[in-house]
């Protein structure tokens, strides 16, 4: 990576007349551990992203919501308990210290669960494949366009679950690239230190490291050369 190019990735503004051009200050709302107000995607008026710390949860998408999480197993420990039904199960019996939960299912209602799983991500440090973690996030935007053309009118544009281990680190990269990938697509200021104090403002220590921090550099620079903008 060298100066040059973050440089240019800093000039650079997505031509797309079509677009509303909106600051980034509105991208972004004060609620607590919500990241809400990405330019309009598929369509719709805003998307959300939820950046809680909700337990064993990794990255997950309930009622038609897309999720992404973290792998269960990493280097031989567990780092998250299945919180979800096994296959062609109609009661799941789960035990967690003194507590036994059952899941019953009295409705017959279906719901939709989208699992997006990246592997890639080493314990420490940060994937050295860029093109595949660009990947993964065009996957994310394939659910949640899927999720947006499919949701129920009272549940228009259900939000992104992410979360990582700590829920801060890898959680902060995915948000924050997401975003500024937005910004660029979507004819935005591109200041990085900016948006990732706002998101800090809503979730301390989101984005942990500096090598996670210049990764984001890196996924940008990565996508504006893949999109030949660079």
């Amino acid at each position: 990576m060298s100066e040059s190019d973050l440089t240019t990735s800093g000039r650079y503004r997505a031509r797309r007349d079509s677009l509303k051009k909106r600051p980034v200050s509105d991208l972004l709302s004060g609620k607590k551990n919500v990241v809400e107000g990405l330019p309009p995607l598929g369509g719709m008026k805003k998307s959300r992203v939820d950046a809680k710390k909700i337990g064993p949860l990794k990255l997950a998408a309930l009622n038609g919501l897309s999720l992404s999480r973290l792998p269960l197993p990493a280097e031989g420990k567990d780092k998250s308990f299945r919180y979800w039904p096994r296959l062609g199960s109609r009661h799941n019996t789960v035990t967690y210290g003194r507590f036994k939960i059952t899941t019953r299912f009295r409705t017959g209602q279906e719901r939709t669960v989208w699992h997006l799983q990246y592997t890639d991500w080493p314990e420490h440090g940060c994937p050295e494949d860029l093109k595949g973690f660009l990947s993964y996030l065009e996957e994310i935007q394939s659910v949640r366009r899927h999720t947006n053309s499919t949701s129920e009118p009272r549940s228009p544009n259900p939000p992104v679950l992410v979360h990582c281990s700590a829920g801060v680190g890898r959680t902060g990269v995915v948000i924050l690239s997401e975003i500024m990938i937005a910004c660029l697509e979507h004819n935005e200021a591109l200041d990085i230190p900016r948006v990732l104090d706002m998101l800090r403002q809503q979730r301390m220590m989101m984005v942990q490291t500096l090598c996670q921090y210049t990764f984001v550099y890196r996924v940008l620079i990565q996508f504006l050369k893949s999109s030949r903008l660079i």
